[in-house]
């Protein structure tokens, strides 16, 4: 028998402008995609400090847990008329001497418009000596967080 021959030539190149098409029409479906979520985002999201028209809330309740430290609890109604979720932001204080504790927040999932959910901020901080421990909501804000 004959010696085998040279395998024959390798098709160079079309692979490689194969995978470069493809990984084009990719990017291009992903900046589409992108570009609609961003849009419909901007128009449906808000950000910054909630308007006080926008929601009732009620609270805080001050209270300090053995293990969590300083909480604050209270309930948020969303009134804006879109379904929106919101941060409430809390400043604790020792009653005594007034001195900060912390300032912590509580992200609220998203909420339908008239719909209320409970909230909870907690410090994980050490509670003045005396125990005594006064809270205030120092901002709501629109939030993207929360499902």
């Amino acid at each position: 028998g004959w010696p085998p021959g040279p395998p024959p030539p390798a098709s160079k190149g079309s692979g490689c402008v194969k995978a470069i098409a493809i990984s084009a029409a990719i990017g291009v479906v992903l900046v589409v995609l992108l570009v609609v979520a961003i849009a419909f985002l901007g128009r449906t999201v808000r950000t910054g400090t909630a308007d006080a028209s926008d929601y009732d809330l009620t609270g805080p309740e001050c209270s300090v847990n053995d293990v969590l430290g300083p909480q604050a609890s209270g309930r948020i109604t969303n009134t804006s008329g879109d379904r929106q979720a919101f941060e409430v932001e809390v400043r604790f204080r020792s009653r005594t001497d007034g001195t900060v504790i912390s300032d912590n927040i509580d992200v609220v999932d998203a909420l339908d418009d008239g719909e209320t959910a409970d909230w909870k901020v907690t410090s994980l901080k050490d509670p003045p000596a005396d125990g005594q421990v006064d809270c205030e909501v120092t901002d709501v804000r629109y939030t993207r967080l929360g499902g």
